[in-house]
């Protein structure tokens, strides 16, 4: 078990200090009073957790940033021109979709297992309700 101030577990959680308090007076988090501070005892192993989970956060973060950089590469095209795709080339368009599709289907795959796996670990480390201990 780790202590921690208000301060570092609000980072490690990723919440304003102001949220920490309030889920000590909710006793939702178990907190001791040490010289007129509050102190929460942490499990290093959900520190872990945590820290995964924000690593995996990151990581489909950053997939979605090139996403969205890829598709600001798609340029569509005028109306002229897409007048005269529709009437000349319907099949392409329908395989450029395809193809489109298909490049970003890992993509959301990783994305998807990403955001399972950050919503499991603050699920679990959320849910449960310690009690708050006084130290004189």
């Amino acid at each position: 078990m780790t202590k921690m101030s208000v301060k570092e577990y609000a980072q490690l959680i990723g919440k304003n200090e102001k949220t920490v308090y309030k889920m000590i007076k909710d006793k939702s988090v178990a907190a001791v009073k040490e010289d007129g501070k509050y102190r929460l005892t942490v499990d290093k192993n959900l520190i872990k957790v945590i820290e995964r989970a924000q690593q995996a956060l990151n990581e489909a973060k950053a997939i979605l940033l090139s996403i969205e950089q890829a598709s600001e590469q798609i340029k569509k095209p005028s109306k002229a021109a897409a007048k005269s795709l529709v009437k000349k080339s319907v099949p392409k368009k329908k395989a450029a979709v395809k193809s489109t599709k298909k490049a970003l289907k890992p993509l959301k795959k990783s994305v998807k297992s990403a955001t399972k796996a950050v919503k499991k670990s603050t699920k679990t480390a959320t849910t449960k309700k310690p009690v708050v201990q006084k130290k004189k």
